[in-house]
Order: C-alpha cells, then sequence, then structure tokens
C-alpha cells in the first residue's frame, strides 16, 4: 500500500511540475508576442526609440524559448535593425549628433547581423552626414580645429562626400589659407553634387 501511495504521488508531483513548465513557456511566449506587438505599434505611431527597447526584450524573452523563440526572434531582429535606422534619423534630425552616430552604427551592425545589406550600406552611410553636421556647428562657434577633425572623419568614411571637401574649405577660408581653400573648393567640384548622396549602392 506505501508503496503504490509513494508511486502515486511520485506521479502526482510529476504531473504538476510539467504543468507548471507549460504554463511558464506559456507565459513567455505571450511576453514575447507581446513585446513584438507592441514594438510594431510604436513603429507605426514613430515611436522609434522604445520600438528599439521592445524588439530587444522581445529577442530576450524567445533566447529564453530556444528553438520554439527562433522564428518570432528571426521577425522582431529583422525589425530592430530598421527600428534603429529610423531611430538615428530622428536623432540626427533632432540634432543629438553623437546619439545618432551610436545609433546609425547598431542599425548598420543589426542589419548586417540579418542579412539587409540595403539597410547597412544606408545606416553607414549616413554617419559621414553626421559628422559634415557636427564640423559645421563648430565652425559657426570659429572652433576650426575641431571642426576640421570633423570633416576630415567624414572623408575617412566616405572620400567623396562633398559637403566635407566644401566644410573644409570654410574652414581654410576662415583661417586665410588661400591655396588649401582652392584645393578644397576644386574637389567639391571634381565630385558634383552625387557625392552628397547617403545611399551608397
Amino acid at each position: 500500500m506505501k508503496l503504490v501511495t509513494k508511486y502515486s504521488l511520485k506521479i502526482f508531483l510529476t504531473a504538476i511540475f510539467l504543468n507548471l513548465i507549460m504554463i511558464g513557456f506559456s507565459q513567455s511566449l505571450n511576453e514575447a508576442g507581446e513585446y513584438y506587438n507592441s514594438g510594431n505599434e510604436q513603429f507605426s505611431a514613430k515611436d522609434y526609440g522604445n520600438s528599439v527597447e521592445s524588439y530587444k526584450n522581445c529577442v530576450d524573452a524567445c533566447l529564453m524559448l530556444g528553438a520554439e523563440g527562433n522564428d518570432l526572434k528571426a521577425k522582431s531582429e529583422k525589425q530592430l535593425a530598421t527600428a534603429y535606422y529610423k531611430y538615428a534619423i530622428n536623432l540626427y534630425k533632432g540634432k543629438k549628433f553623437d546619439q545618432a552616430i551610436n545609433t546609425f552604427k547598431k542599425a548598420g551592425d543589426q542589419a548586417k547581423a540579418v542579412g539587409d545589406t540595403k539597410l547597412q550600406k544606408k545606416a553607414v552611410a549616413y554617419i559621414p552626414k553626421v559628422y559634415t553636421s557636427i564640423g559645421l556647428g563648430l565652425l559657426k562657434k570659429k572652433d576650426y580645429e575641431n571642426a576640421m577633425a570633423k570633416f576630415n572623419k567624414a572623408l575617412q568614411l566616405n572620400p567623396k562626400y562633398n559637403k566635407a571637401y566644401y566644410g573644409q574649405g570654410l574652414v581654410y577660408k576662415e583661417k586665410g589659407e588661400t591655396e588649401n581653400l582652392k584645393k578644397a573648393f576644386d574637389k567639391v567640384i571634381e565630385i558634383g553634387p552625387e557625392g552628397n548622396k547617403t545611399v551608397i549602392k
């Protein structure tokens, strides 16, 4: 009788344990889905900063699910790349330049991770534009040395970015370096407006 009781108790406890696991799994899957849906809603509302966080939370939740969460994880990772990119553009427009650069880099890395080459190139190509904008702001403050450093950084990333050469020319103009001014503006003419495109094909 005692053996039967112990065996029955073991089966009962095992059933409870398995039930708790299934409940926990279901809750985790629902939680991941809720994060993903929130990310989509925030993205549609152009609340890209919060959509980034929601997609990241979804990825983390999916990792806890193992293979069962792979499909949702893949969808969220793809959306995350686009959300980073859109968020970076908003940061740039809001003149939060350092944060924009960092977010464009994250967008490029995430796009590369999900195999979106086109988005990766778009994100990376935007960074010289941000550095040039920083340089122009420093130029207005007559901080010529740091302005030039930003224009140089932009050209390291994209040697054909026209506006960075134009910025260099303005620095040389203020410093009275006529020969260097001429070289910079000659470069502007040589490259033409095509160099200002932020999308590299």
